[in-house]
């Protein structure tokens, strides 16, 4: 996972071949919103993370910007 500016990218990886193992990896951007613990009742569905730091993070989906992305088409979403 990748969180900056507001928009959070997760890597997804799915088998393709058994012999020998392959993965064909996508990426989906999603725009998020940082939640306090009092707002977590106004949302149906949140999640929590913890960052780097150590810190809980607390979040729900805004919006999805790209579904099955690159890498490449990620990095040029998240550098804007």
């Amino acid at each position: 996972m990748v969180y900056r500016n507001g928009l959070l990218a997760e890597q997804h990886r799915e088998r393709v071949n058994t012999v020998p193992v392959r993965y064909k990896r996508t990426w989906t951007v999603r725009r998020v919103i940082e939640l306090e613990a009092g707002q977590v009742g106004l949302f149906d569905q949140h999640c929590v993370i913890t960052d780097d730091a150590g810190k809980r993070v607390i979040y729900t989906h805004a919006e999805e910007l790209g579904a099955g992305l690159t890498k490449h088409k990620v990095i040029a979403i998240l550098g804007q």
